[in-house]
């Protein structure tokens, strides 16, 4: 038996849909289809409070991977994302300090984006604002 690996695809899938450790639980915990789907019960399997599973279930929500109504959680994928869900899964499965691993590092690449957008944009504030001044 093969060991799991974090493939590329797999990296791209987390990374734009389950960008972090809480999400990709939730999106694993509806695989399973014995899961209580609620919202009440999917807080007490992830042991987190009903408002935060509601929040985390809204976020993954508008990247159309679940839905949420009238107090469900229901996972949306498709066949292709069910086999990336499932490689999460058996790497989770053999150990999961690579997935925290990878799900730290994912959330550190994009602190490292917002924080060059910001310091982008902040020379483009000062440009226009000098620009504004010069008209004045």
């Amino acid at each position: 038996m093969s060991l799991p690996v974090v493939t590329p695809e797999l990296q791209a899938f987390l990374e734009s849909r389950l960008d972090t450790l809480e999400k990709l639980e939730l999106a694993l915990a509806l695989r399973d289809p014995a899961t209580d789907t609620t919202v009440a019960g999917l807080a007490r399997e992830l042991q987190i409070g009903h408002d935060v599973l509601l929040q985390l279930a809204s976020d993954v929500a508008r990247t159309k991977l679940v839905a949420v109504e009238d107090g469900t959680v229901k996972l949306l994928a498709s066949p292709e994302e069910r086999a990336l869900l499932d490689q999460a899964a058996a790497l989770y499965e053999h150990d999961r300090r690579i997935v925290m691993r990878l799900m730290s590092k994912i959330a550190m690449d994009q602190i490292r984006r917002m924080a060059a957008r910001s310091f982008a944009d902040a020379f483009d504030l000062r440009k226009k604002k000098k620009k504004d001044d010069d008209r004045g």
